[in-house]
């Protein structure tokens, strides 16, 4: 929280996860109405029972520069074709690296399907 409270957060993007518990993309979003584009790096491990923990690394535009980490907690739904989470840990890395409460939700759905197993991952 910034010190007058919390900050309206948005984002929208696209992800491409491989088989080997990786995943990119990149993203346009507000942070208290400052618009940007971010590129992001992770990992995530699924477990037996389609619950997932992912953990995100937001770079700004280059990809040089880290900005903030977080942790999701997701679950997957209809046949791993959309996700369900929620932000368990945000720090914030510039300009000094401090924790801060998330209240962050997330939703998405796979929008091409038909490309597992073509080398280039899900999206």
């Amino acid at each position: 929280m910034s010190p007058t409270g919390a900050v309206s957060v948005a984002a929208v993007g696209t992800y491409t996860f491989d088989h080997a518990g990786s995943f990119s993309g990149t993203q346009s979003s507000s942070t208290g109405g400052k618009v940007g584009q971010d590129t992001k790096l992770g990992t995530y491990t699924v477990n037996a029972d389609c619950t997932a923990t992912l953990l995100l690394s937001v770079y700004d535009e280059s990809g040089t520069t880290l900005l903030r980490r977080s942790i999701w907690e997701i679950v997957l739904l209809e046949n791993a074709t959309e996700i369900r989470g929620i932000m368990t840990s945000l720090v914030v890395v510039l300009p000094a690296e401090t924790p801060v409460p998330p209240i962050v939700i997330m939703s998405a759905q796979r929008l091409f399907p038909g490309r597992l197993g073509d080398g280039k991952g899900e999206r």
